[in-house]
């Protein structure tokens, strides 16, 4: 019954790492006035591609007029030829949260008969 029970929690952890993993980045738009950069704000998770070459990854902490910063960065708009958010992917967030449910049914399933298999065979069933 222990195989049964670290199996379950196997399974359980897995779908709680998948859940969490379910993002995305998106390209933002960047319009050629010094790259203004709508919709992104503090606390944003941002990917930036600079004119150098350079990518930085950081949670944006203050979008100034002329800059984002964040993580000990300051970078300005002009620098910026690529950016990217981190959204939540809906859809790949419900297929795994209908895949999971799915997988959970199979594995009580699974857990109900070996339970049930000893007696069954036992009683000539």
């Amino acid at each position: 019954m222990l195989v049964y029970l670290r199996f379950a929690l196997g399974v359980v952890l897995s779908l709680a790492l998948l859940l969490g993993g379910c993002t995305r980045m998106r390209e933002m738009p960047l319009t050629p006035s010094a790259a203004d950069v709508d919709g992104v704000k503090p606390g944003d998770s941002v990917r930036l591609t600079l004119r150098d070459g350079s990518v930085h990854e950081f949670e944006v902490r203050a979008v100034e007029p002329d800059a984002i910063a964040g993580d000990g960065a300051r970078i300005t708009k002009a620098e910026i030829v690529k950016l990217e958010r981190k959204e939540i992917d809906v859809g790949a967030t419900a297929a795994v949260g209908v895949a999971g449910t799915g997988l959970l049914i199979l594995l009580l399933f699974g857990l109900a008969l070996a339970a049930a298999a000893p007696a069954m065979f036992l009683a000539g069933g």
